[in-house]
């Protein structure tokens, strides 16, 4: 018995060791929504997701948050359940209890009756054990707000979903990441920048990122002085983009390049200083080729 315990300790700290050398390097690689929106590897915005992609090697996980009827804090991306689990309805009216009683379904509509959607307590806890000192942080959380036009686009009426409380669901992520000990281990991330400004009213301390799709330069002209980072779609990115966000002190990532051509161009020649993607397998590989050139003599 005490040699099978020795064993799986030698095997667990072996695990934890090769994952710590393969998450090392800049520039961040960043698992969107776990292993990638739409996966068919592991359901997105699940424990199974985030611990797989830690397992196999990215920086941190991105994830988003949504508020429950009952003001609990659960995973899910869209305003509607449908899509990514067996229920049906709007997230912000249903009761986080039933939600927790409903089965996850990947990209391609499979049902996982063994997986069920996850409180940010859970997710919180769950990635806590792949955390090392050498990470600038282990998750982005995203702070999913559909409120008309404000924050994330939901569709015309945004399913027709009552608006997001976007002030409640901030201070509950905050409260949660309190307790858990966790506030300088992650980022917030948002497209609304009243969430972005009641974090740092309240902990200024806090890193936070401001998303931009349409206008990189006007998200960095309201994150400059003000927030951490600006995290732009890679789309509508360029050398200049990036150096000019960077000189304003924001570390600037890019959100969600997946062609092999798009994450190496991202990397190599635009600089970034991190990628939010769904190709995980690429970006790592990208990685440690970056740090391979930058240790060659010259």
């Amino acid at each position: 018995m005490k040699l099978k315990f020795q064993t799986a300790l030698f095997f667990q700290a072996l695990l934890f060791s090769c994952i710590s050398h393969a998450s090392s390097g800049w520039p961040m690689v960043i698992g969107h929504r776990g292993m990638g929106a739409h996966s068919s590897v592991k359901p997105e915005n699940t424990l199974p997701a985030l611990e797989e992609a830690l397992q196999r090697g990215v920086t941190a996980v991105e994830f988003d948050v949504q508020l429950t009827a009952d003001y609990g804090v659960i995973l899910a991306h869209d305003p509607k359940l449908e899509r990514t689990t067996s229920g049906r309805g709007c997230v912000s009216e249903s009761f986080l209890n039933d939600i927790l009683q409903m089965s996850v379904r990947d990209g391609s509509g499979k049902l996982y009756p063994e997986i069920q959607p996850s409180t940010l307590q859970q997710a919180l806890a769950s990635i806590q054990y792949y955390d090392r000192g050498d990470r600038p942080f282990l998750a982005d959380i995203h702070i999913k707000v559909y409120d008309g036009l404000k924050g994330d686009w939901g569709g015309p009426l945004n399913g027709r979903c009552n608006p997001t409380q976007y002030a409640a669901l901030t201070h509950a992520v905050l409260g949660h990441v309190r307790e858990a000990g966790m506030l300088e281990r992650v980022i917030f991330t948002s497209f609304d920048t009243r969430v972005l400004d009641l974090i740092k009213q309240t902990e200024p301390s806090a890193k936070v990122g401001m998303l931009g799709y349409f206008r990189p330069g006007r998200a960095q002209t309201i994150s400059k002085g003000k927030y951490d980072y600006v995290i732009l779609n890679h789309a509508r990115m360029h050398r200049h983009t990036v150096q000019s966000a960077q000189s304003l002190g924001l570390r600037v990532l890019a959100w969600t390049p997946n062609e092999e051509s798009e994450i190496s161009d991202l990397i190599f020649n635009q600089k970034v200083d991190g990628v939010i993607t769904d190709n995980i397998a690429h970006a790592v590989s990208a990685r440690e080729k970056m740090a391979t050139f930058s240790s060659e003599p010259d």
